[in-house]
């Protein structure tokens, strides 16, 4: 399995700040998704995930394994594993005003 180099937000933000480098394993996380747009992602239509980061770390080259459920959250058995190309964390980005993401939110779009 390949391996994935991380900084620390220290080492990117400020470098030299932190020991250096680490090197982890790739990995597979699941998450569960809701009929809609588990058929959207495995038909191809929806090419992107929007997720709130908790406790799992989504990393470049990851395998995100989508498991859908039912009305009342119950496994349905269908899955569909992705690789995860492109991480944009928009809590690192100052880009925008927090007033302007109140107000009207983040609008995520697909590009081909």
């Amino acid at each position: 399995m390949a391996q994935r180099l991380l900084l620390s937000v220290a080492a990117r933000k400020f470098p030299g700040s932190s020991p250096g480098p680490r090197f982890f394993e790739m990995a597979e996380i699941i998450k569960l998704i809701n009929k809609e747009m588990f058929d959207l992602i495995s038909s191809g239509k929806k090419k992107f995930e929007v997720r709130v980061e908790d406790d799992c770390k989504f990393g470049e080259e990851d395998t995100l394994i989508l498991k859908e459920h039912d009305e009342k959250r119950e496994l349905t058995g269908r899955e569909v594993r992705k690789k995860i190309s492109f991480i944009l964390r928009t809590k690192d980005c100052d880009w925008w005003k927090k007033e302007d993401i109140d107000k009207f939110g983040f609008t995520v779009m697909s590009l081909e």
